[in-house]
């Protein structure tokens, strides 16, 4: 009977152990880390480049893993499902939130289903046109475009994309009405302003330099705090007065709900420094992308301001919820 009792105390008390006793040597195998974006894109190239880096600082595999689709919904999915273990991570970004706002029922939940650990980096964006468009600077498009309802076309992603609703926000901030043109990828809106199809788009600045670089589309006006080194004649629009549009594209890193506090610190601890080294810091400037970390408490509000922000605007546009 003794040696059951403490067979079963010395049992409990492994059991009990806190979870640092149980992540002191994490990690000890390869870390997948999921994103619903294809390959090529700016997410994609912003996930290799920090799990390149993590890969060294973890010392062991941090392999990106693409499931692209609108919203990002299947990447999440997968995570959310996955063991809390922290070796499935989420790129959770500014498209999982516009999908919480905007998709009725989801399989998960963005606010509990996932554990924050850090921001990774915000992208500035471009409002872009053809080079030899009638419209030659903005304050040229939002006059045509009051004058003329309806008349000029905007190109954007997908109904409920993240794209598509910065795009939303910059069309109320300068309460200009135009007609909305929904595509399934940037290439087809590249292909799409090509043709004159549609008179602009708002896009990434890292989809637009090398389209402007070839004289083929002008950037308008970037929404950078200053203006980025590859687009030296794009005024910023703080430059042209348009101070009530301050729109970034934001991305993160999260794992699935309840992984250990532990592991989540040292992930936290690995991203930022990733984001700090000066190979990926230029890497990712290269890009018109500004590296920037967070706390997992931080992101989390973020998160939940940002599905707070797309709630309201869907209700203010009158958009149906799908």
């Amino acid at each position: 009977m003794k040696t059951a009792i403490y067979f079963g105390l010395a049992l409990g008390c492994f059991l009990g152990q806190p979870a640092s006793v149980w992540s002191q040597d994490y990690p000890v195998k390869p870390i997948r880390f999921v994103i619903g974006y294809a390959p090529g894109g700016v997410a994609d190239l912003t996930s290799r480049v920090v799990a390149r880096k993590l890969t060294e600082v973890l010392q062991q595999p941090v392999v990106v893993e693409n499931y692209p689709s609108a919203g990002g919904i299947v990447a999440a999915d997968i995570v959310s499902k996955s063991k809390p273990d922290g070796y499935t991570l989420l790129l959770l970004n500014y498209g999982d939130a516009a999908s919480a706002a905007y998709f009725k029922k989801l399989n998960y939940n963005v606010n509990s289903s996932f554990s924050p650990i850090s921001t990774i980096a915000y992208f500035d964006l471009a409002i872009i046109t053809q080079e030899n468009s009638a419209i030659k600077s903005l304050a040229d498009l939002i006059k045509t475009a009051k004058a003329s309802p309806k008349k000029l076309n905007i190109g954007t992603i997908s109904i409920g994309s993240g794209i598509y609703f910065a795009s939303m926000l910059f069309l109320k901030s300068q309460n200009i009405d135009v007609t909305v043109i929904p595509y399934k990828s940037t290439p087809a809106i590249v292909a799409a302003l090509k043709a004159s199809d549609i008179d602009f788009t708002l896009d990434v600045i890292y989809s637009a330099v090398p389209h402007v670089e070839s004289k083929e589309f002008k950037a308008l006006a970037v929404t950078s705090k200053s203006r980025f080194n590859k687009l030296p004649e794009s005024p910023t629009l703080e430059e042209l007065g348009v101070t009530n549009y301050k729109e970034s594209i934001w991305n993160g890193v999260a794992a699935s709900a309840n992984t250990p506090a532990p592991m989540i610190n040292k992930l936290n601890q690995a991203i930022k420094t990733s984001l700090k080294s000066p190979d990926v810091f230029d890497q990712l400037k290269a890009l018109g992308i500004s590296a920037k970390d967070s706390s997992p408490e931080e992101f989390e509000k973020i998160i939940q301001s940002e599905v707070n922000k797309w709630n309201q605007l869907i209700d203010q546009i009158g958009l149906e919820r799908q």
